[in-house]
């Protein structure tokens, strides 16, 4: 069953288009990236259980938007990252940062809340 938020006292369900919860790790790749190979994330399975203790599990998954954005950023000619300094804040997988140091930013950092941050430190 997927997960439910609450709004105004309303239960609403909601499922993801493009989103795998199953895979442990999650590849993106995108012409602009030819010959460097995918970027890949791991996403936190555990936190279906987390969820179940009302843990806020956003940041353990990689979700359509980052790949939207992380497409959107690759269709952008290179110059318009490369050389740049990137911060992504609430990074959770840290797809997007990723994305942006493949395609040849000066640095990235990757911020999310202290609790997500062993996920990011696999990278």
């Amino acid at each position: 069953h997927p997960p439910h938020r609450a709004f105004g006292g309303i239960r609403r369900s909601w499922t993801a288009v493009d989103m795998d919860r199953d895979a442990e790790w999650v590849d993106f790749s995108h012409d602009a990236m030819a010959g460097l190979g995918p970027v890949r994330v791991r996403q936190n399975l555990d936190a279906v259980d987390g969820i179940a203790r009302g843990d806020d599990a956003t940041a353990r998954w990689v979700w359509p938007g980052a790949t939207a954005t992380a497409r959107w950023l690759c269709d952008r000619k290179t110059e318009w990252i490369e050389g740049k300094h990137v911060v992504e804040i609430g990074s959770g997988t840290g797809l997007l940062g990723l994305v942006a140091a493949r395609l040849g930013a000066a640095s990235v950092t990757l911020t999310d809340l202290p609790s997500e941050l062993p996920l990011l430190l696999e990278y």
